[in-house]
């Protein structure tokens, strides 16, 4: 689903804990499926950790993107998708919408990752 800047923000502002976003992409699989609905809690970018999956609002393409944060570049996310060998274009972080609270991936996941990324 697109969204224009507007409607995004607006949705920012009413995100409560664990509001359900469905994923539109397979960008993010095998360990979250196209079309598998995952929970998002607002949270500020100072509160993330590296492998935390967040969705954010990429303003390209018009879309909420679910990816792996990695860190924090000149107020700019840094983000991967699992399926892609290169990082994300940087997006600016106050286009973060919040964290997926589940499904969570594990230690053993996050460790993974580390050697993937």
């Amino acid at each position: 689903m697109n969204y224009s800047l507007n409607q995004f923000l607006a949705f920012k502002k009413k995100l409560r804990p664990n509001t359900e976003v469905q994923i539109l992409s397979g960008s993010m699989e095998p360990w979250i499926k196209t079309g598998e609905t995952v929970l998002v809690s607002p949270c500020r970018p100072e509160e993330l950790s590296p492998y935390d999956i967040i969705v954010f609002y990429d303003q390209k393409k018009t879309k909420l993107i679910c990816h792996v944060f990695i860190k924090i570049v000149q107020d700019k996310l840094i983000t991967k998708a699992l399926e892609n060998k290169k990082l994300d274009e940087p997006n600016l972080k106050h286009f973060l919408l919040g964290k997926v609270t589940k499904p969570k991936f594990n230690w053993f996941q996050k460790f993974i990752l580390r050697f993937l990324f």
